[in-house]
């Protein structure tokens, strides 16, 4: 979070206040906290998939490795020579 002090949002409430009005106020911040959770949920989602392609694009580069390392054992077996 924002490391705000009391001077700081003793300043946004005035401006607010002389910006928005003291009627309309409660709501503007209701709609922006509303907007900033709906962005942070949204920003965690993309976080969250992109990770999980990342994971997923390590797997497919280890794959290949697993492949040849455990192939020549596999040989090895089918054709009797172990």
């Amino acid at each position: 979070m924002v490391d705000m002090g009391f001077w700081e949002l003793a300043l946004i409430s005035i401006v607010g206040i002389i910006v928005v009005g003291p009627h309309r106020l409660p709501a503007t911040i209701r709609s922006l906290l509303a907007q900033y959770r709906s962005a942070k949920q949204w920003l965690g989602d993309f976080v969250a998939k992109l990770e999980d392609e990342l994971s997923l694009g390590e797997i497919a580069q280890q794959l290949p490795k697993q492949r040849l390392a455990k192939g020549p054992r596999v040989r090895k077996r089918v054709n009797g020579s172990d």
